[in-house]
C-alpha cells in the first residue's frame, strides 16, 4: 500500500531454476497512485424542522468528482430526517428532532478513488411561540400584549421579537411586553389579524398567529318630547342600537340618568314624572 499518491517504479525480477542455467531477468514499470479526493462539509442554522443549506467542502483529488454518498441517518432512526439519502453536491436536509445526529458523506471520483468522512449535527429546538392579549376590548381601551415562549435551546434577545398587530396599516413592534390602542371607527370596531415571529440567538424561528376583536361603542340615541308641568307619563324612547355589521352584539342593559335626581337602569324606555324645572337628560 502506498502511503501518498504520486508515481512509482515497480521493478519485477526473475530468477530461473538453480538447477538449470540460472538466468536472471527484470523488468522495471511505472505505476501511477492516484491522489484521493478529500471529503468534507459544513452546516449553518441547525434547527428543528427547518431546511438545513449543508455546504459541500470536498476538494478533488487527481480526477473530477463522480458522485457524493450522503446519508443523514445512518443509525437509522425512524422518523428523523427528511431525506435520509441524496447525491446533491449542496443537499437540503431537514430534521425532524432536536440533538446532535451523526452524518456520513462519501465522495467517490471517476478513478474510483473514495474518501469518507463523518461529522455531529447538532440541532436546536426551535421557540415555541405563544403570546396573551386582552379579551372584549371596546374602543379606545389599550390592549396589553405578552409574548410567551417555551422550549427554546438558544437565549432569546429583546428586539428579537417581530410583532405585525395590525395587518391593515402596517403596525409593527419588537419588544416582548407592550400596550397599544387601536384606531378604529368608534361605532363600527374591528377585526385584525396578529402575527408574532420570535427568533433566538441561534437563528431559529417559532411563530404564532390570532386575531384580536376591538369592539364599536353603542350607538346612543334618545327621543324626549316636551311637556307641561304635571302632564304625565312622559314617555321616553331608546332608539340605540349598534351599527357595527362585524359582531353580532346586541344592547343588553340600560342605564337611565334624569340630571343626578332621578335613575333608572335595565330598561329599554323610561316614562318619569318630574317638577317643572327643565333638567338635561342623559344616558349613560
Amino acid at each position: 500500500m502506498f502511503d501518498s499518491c504520486g508515481v512509482y517504479l515497480v521493478t519485477l525480477t526473475v530468477n530461473q531454476d538453480l538447477n538449470s542455467f540460472g538466468c536472471v531477468d527484470s523488468i522495471t514499470l511505472p505505476i501511477q497512485v492516484y491522489c484521493n479526493p478529500e471529503a468534507d462539509f459544513s452546516t449553518v442554522n441547525e434547527c428543528k424542522d427547518t431546511p438545513i443549506q449543508v455546504s459541500n467542502l470536498s476538494n478533488v483529488g487527481d480526477a473530477p468528482f463522480l458522485v457524493h454518498n450522503w446519508d443523514f441517518n445512518p443509525n437509522n432512526i425512524e422518523n428523523l430526517v427528511s431525506p435520509q439519502l441524496s447525491n446533491d453536491f449542496n443537499p437540503v436536509v431537514t430534521f425532524l428532532g432536536s440533538g446532535s445526529f451523526d452524518v456520513n458523506l462519501i465522495v467517490t471520483d471517476t478513478n474510483n478513488c473514495q474518501s469518507i468522512v463523518s461529522k455531529d449535527i447538532l440541532v436546536d429546538d426551535n421557540p415555541i411561540v405563544n403570546f396573551s392579549v386582552d379579551d372584549e376590548i371596546c374602543f379606545g381601551e389599550q390592549v396589553n400584549f405578552q409574548a410567551e415562549i417555551t422550549e427554546t435551546s438558544n437565549p432569546i434577545d429583546e428586539g428579537s421579537y417581530f410583532w405585525v398587530i395590525d395587518n391593515i396599516n402596517n403596525i409593527f413592534y419588537t419588544d416582548s411586553v407592550f400596550t397599544h390602542v387601536y384606531d378604529v371607527e368608534p361605532l363600527v370596531g374591528g377585526i385584525f389579524n396578529i402575527s408574532l415571529t420570535v427568533v433566538d440567538s441561534g437563528n431559529c424561528t417559532g411563530k404564532h398567529d390570532s386575531i384580536v376583536s376591538i369592539y364599536p361603542l353603542p350607538n346612543i340615541q334618545f327621543t324626549a318630547e316636551n311637556v307641561c308641568e304635571n302632564e304625565f307619563p312622559i314617555e321616553i324612547i331608546n332608539n340605540s342600537n349598534i351599527v357595527s355589521t362585524l359582531f353580532n352584539d346586541s344592547i343588553v342593559d340600560w342605564d337611565w340618568d334624569w340630571n343626578s335626581i332621578i335613575s333608572f337602569s335595565g330598561h329599554d324606555t323610561c316614562c318619569l314624572i318630574f317638577n317643572p324645572e327643565v333638567y338635561g337628560q342623559s344616558i349613560n
